[in-house]
């Protein structure tokens, strides 16, 4: 499973000449699916990097799993 940091959500996300879907299951469970080859992306808000919240701890980027399967 390969990690990439974006700062825009897409639907599909070309990588090595493979084209990767999102896959709404994983990224709901925040589990990469084992069976399927995963990417998994990390999504920041430019407003909030660098800020901290009430507590003061920094904010997290998004988690998102992207798999070859466009059915999923």
């Amino acid at each position: 499973m390969k990690t990439i940091k974006r700062y825009s959500f897409q639907s599909e996300i070309r990588h090595n000449n493979k084209t990767y879907y999102v896959n709404a299951i994983s990224s709901a469970k925040e589990q990469a699916d084992k069976e399927n080859d995963t990417l998994k992306v990390l999504l920041y808000n430019r407003r909030l990097e660098g800020k901290t919240d009430l507590h003061g701890n920094k904010y997290e980027p998004s988690i998102w799993y992207y798999s070859l399967n466009k059915n999923i």
